[in-house]
């Protein structure tokens, strides 16, 4: 246990019992996702999160009286993010009609992202991100963690609370 960073320890108090304790390191947390690219940029979000994936439509899209981008999905009307825009990723498709929505539910709110293309369910290990890329132009709220897949590509993993 001590090689990858994690540990175990027993605590026994006579009469009272034993404590047992395992620490097993964030870099280690298993992640079952579905994988879609925006550009040439890789995801994956948590599968518990997601709700639907869906091809939209060109009239299931309209804004709300504050110019927000709205889709009705199973009777419920739920915003629209475009991870293109939310995370400043030039390239990839802008119209409806030629990428895919993802219906996710997030501990406060039902919210629907918008994306390229869907690549697939996978387990991948979740690493936690490097400190420098805090000081870079990329945005990390939204960003739980990444992921190196077998090819060597490295994938971000979505925080559904906190595009939320």
């Amino acid at each position: 246990m001590g090689s990858i960073g994690g540990s175990i320890s027993v605590e026994s108090l006579q009469g009272k019992g034993t404590a047992y304790r395992i620490r097993i390191p964030l870099t280690l947390t298993i992640v079952d996702g579905m994988k879609f690219t925006i550009g040439e940029m890789g995801f994956i979000v948590p599968t518990v999160s997601v709700r639907a994936v869906v091809k939209p439509e060109p009239g299931d899209v309209f804004k709300d009286s504050f110019g927000n981008e709205m889709i009705m999905l199973k009777g419920k009307c739920c915003r629209l993010v475009r991870l293109n825009q939310y995370f400043h990723i030039d390239g990839g498709v802008t119209e409806l009609s030629r990428g895919m929505i993802l219906h996710i539910a997030s501990e406060r709110e039902e919210y629907c992202v918008f994306f390229d293309r869907l690549e697939g369910e996978y387990q991948v290990v979740m690493k936690n991100l490097p400190g420098y890329l805090k000081k870079c132009a990329l945005p990390l709220t939204g960003i739980g963690g990444c992921a190196v897949m077998g090819d060597g590509s490295i994938y971000l993993i979505l925080d559904v609370n906190g595009i939320s």
